[in-house]
């Protein structure tokens, strides 16, 4: 997580004016995300470390053993959740070549490359076996 940048607004509020544009919506998700992802993780390790001394405090009664055990695992869940979220949204846009999906804004994702075979697969060619001339086009 970048902090040192959470008020770098950019180009989304002109110069000379404080007011903000559409632009903005990117940047704001942007923030909230980060801050999301801190706070989770926060009280995932927070919620471990307070798991752990429940458990040492039960002293053998197993009904707080259990609830702490529950606390534990579930902490552990949760964070594993959220960062496997992240990485398969990683490993999609590392195989994919689609970079910008890992980025908020309304134009990061304007420069993929297009793939001829790709459009060539959206519609298919006349039939020239004595047919229908029309093209069949795929959804």
């Amino acid at each position: 997580m970048n902090w040192g940048n959470w008020n770098n607004w950019g180009s989304c509020v002109p110069s000379g004016t404080d007011v903000p544009t559409l632009a903005c919506v990117p940047v704001v998700f942007g923030i909230l995300i980060n801050t999301l992802l801190a706070f989770v993780g926060t009280a995932a390790v927070i919620m471990m470390i307070f798991s752990g001394i429940k458990m040492m405090t039960a002293r053998g009664d197993a009904k707080e053993l259990d609830a702490s055990h529950k606390m534990f695992f579930y902490s552990i869940i949760g964070l594993l959740l959220v960062l496997f979220s992240f990485l398969i949204i990683n490993l999609i846009a590392h195989f994919t070549n689609v970079g910008c999906i890992t980025q908020f804004g309304f134009t990061n994702c304007t420069n993929i490359p297009s793939s001829e075979g790709v459009d060539r697969m959206r519609t298919l060619p006349a039939d020239t076996s004595g047919g229908s001339s029309e093209q069949i086009k795929h959804p």
